[in-house]
């Protein structure tokens, strides 16, 4: 009876020691990441040999002992794997996703945080493109001012970029109505044609 029991607890033993294995080849494969600290795989799969071997030496038998054991190692194997392949899936995602959350974030506490009046942030999920307007005209003078301010009130600073005026052959010349004060304070850029060449083609041009 006792000889058994002996080699019941060695058979026991021998099985909780071919639990660890797993943990103890992903050390040795990386063996230089773990030197670093990156050892993620290593700490999940020791955390989970650590529980089946508890479960292999404490739990009442059941109909799954009754598996030969082999098997159940095998399936131990794979299932221990597979969720180590999950933590490193996460970490590499979570990796991926930094640059976004570090360009995004902006110094500062409370409603400083957040973009006012309407502004984006550089970078990130609320970045916005700059926008170009283009505005064909051709002997249409104060139209063509009201328009163009009607733009800039209509239109976020940040946002626009310029608005691209195509004088298509107007007398006098457009760009006389403004001041070049005004021109930059409307961020108006001018394109001018020497003769009336019609819509279509002022857009084009523009």
């Amino acid at each position: 009876m006792a000889k058994e029991n002996v080699s019941y607890k060695r058979r026991q033993i021998v099985r909780c020691a071919t639990l660890f294995l797993v943990p103890l080849l992903l050390l040795l494969l990386r063996w230089e990441a773990a030197a670093v600290g990156n050892n993620k795989e290593e700490v999940t799969a020791l955390l989970l040999s650590c529980v089946a071997a508890a479960f292999t030496l404490f739990a009442r038998p059941s109909r799954i002992s009754r598996i030969p054991f082999i098997w159940r190692l095998l399936v131990f194997y794979v299932v221990q794997l597979q969720v180590c392949r999950g933590v490193i899936w996460i970490h590499n995602n979570t990796k991926l996703f930094d640059p976004i959350f570090s360009s995004s974030s902006v110094k500062g506490e409370g409603a400083n945080n957040f973009a006012a009046g309407g502004q984006a942030l550089a970078g990130g999920f609320l970045y916005q493109p700059k926008i170009s307007v283009v505005l064909p005209c051709a002997n249409e003078g104060e139209f063509m001012v009201k328009t163009v301010k009607s733009v800039n009130e209509a239109t976020p600073a940040n946002i626009l970029q310029e608005v691209v005026v195509v004088d298509d052959g107007s007398t006098p010349p457009l760009n006389t109505l403004l001041t070049e004060e005004e021109q930059k304070e409307l961020k108006i850029k001018w394109v001018r044609h020497s003769s009336f060449t019609g819509l279509i083609n002022a857009k084009s041009k523009g």
